[in-house]
C-alpha cells in the first residue's frame, strides 16, 4: 500500500467522524474506485453514517448552544 493510500485512509476515518458527508464520499471512493481497492472502504463508510447519528444527537440536544446569554 502506498503512502498516499494510506494518507487517504487516515483522512477518511477521521473525516467519517468529524465530517461525515466528506468521509462517506471518501470511503465510496475506495470501495468502488478502480485504482484504489480497499477493504477499509466499507469501515469508513459505517463510521461516517454512525458519525452522523452522532452528530443528530449532539445537535438534536441542544449541547451546542449556548446557556449564558450576559455577555
Amino acid at each position: 500500500m502506498t503512502p498516499t493510500v494510506q494518507r487517504l485512509l487516515v483522512v477518511g476515518y477521521i473525516s467519517a467522524i468529524g465530517m461525515p458527508p466528506i468521509g462517506f464520499i471518501i470511503g465510496i471512493t475506495l470501495l468502488l474506485g478502480s485504482r484504489v481497492k480497499s477493504r477499509h472502504g466499507l469501515g469508513i463508510v459505517l463510521a461516517s453514517v454512525i458519525g452522523v447519528l452522532i452528530w443528530v444527537v449532539v445537535v438534536g440536544s441542544g449541547a451546542l448552544t449556548s446557556t449564558n446569554q450576559g455577555y
